[in-house]
């Protein structure tokens, strides 16, 4: 179980800003998905490792599934195969060096921790939107990571909107809190990530 960070992302812009923003962050899963700002691959998002004998094997989360739905009259189930089946299905040596290169990682969770900088995606998210005294349009982003905040995505997201196409008087204010409060901070869009 890792240490929560609590993160809360505060924009504040015009209303048609504050829907286009919306709309860059939101997927089918989320709406603050961290793929919108740096896109895991499929590929990579769908391979696991499972470590035995001191080697570690790369193998499809999809092919595991597949094999465990042709097979229920046979009582095989659960999300994590057995490493006989792994060790006949892991995925070529070829395969996860081009992976490596293209991507620097082969599976998700070295993809995650290094482009992402934490190892899951964002959970527990809450949204609120509201237009402020000033008639500016407001979204607040309550959402949760793993281990500490965000930072490559904090750094795509202050990419994104610095672009020319949003209003100059943007602001963005993300807060991070570790859960057990040993670290805390505050990035805007002005900050070197």
């Amino acid at each position: 179980m890792p240490n929560h960070c609590y993160n809360t992302v505060a924009i504040t812009s015009t209303a048609e800003d504050i829907e286009k923003i919306k709309g860059k962050l939101k997927s089918d899963i989320s709406h603050f998905d961290f793929n919108t700002l740096v896109p895991m691959p499929p590929e990579i998002a769908d391979t696991s490792m499972m470590g035995a004998k001191g080697e570690e094997f790369y193998y499809s989360q999809k092919e595991w599934h597949e094999y465990v739905q042709d097979r229920q009259d046979e009582n095989i189930f659960g999300p994590i195969p057995d490493i006989d089946w792994v060790f006949d299905n892991a995925i070529d040596d070829f395969t996860l060096r081009r992976r490596e290169k293209e991507h620097a990682s082969c599976w998700w969770y070295d993809f995650a921790c290094l482009h992402w900088g934490t190892k899951w995606n964002a959970y527990d998210i809450e949204y609120k939107q509201f237009v402020t005294p000033t008639k500016q349009t407001k979204i607040i982003y309550k959402f949760t990571t793993a281990w500490a905040e965000p930072r490559p995505v904090i750094e795509k997201l202050i990419q994104y909107l610095c672009q020319p196409e949003f209003s100059q008087d943007l602001d963005l204010r993300w807060k991070f809190e570790e859960e057990a409060e040993h670290f805390k901070g505050v990035i805007t869009k002005d900050d070197e990530v």
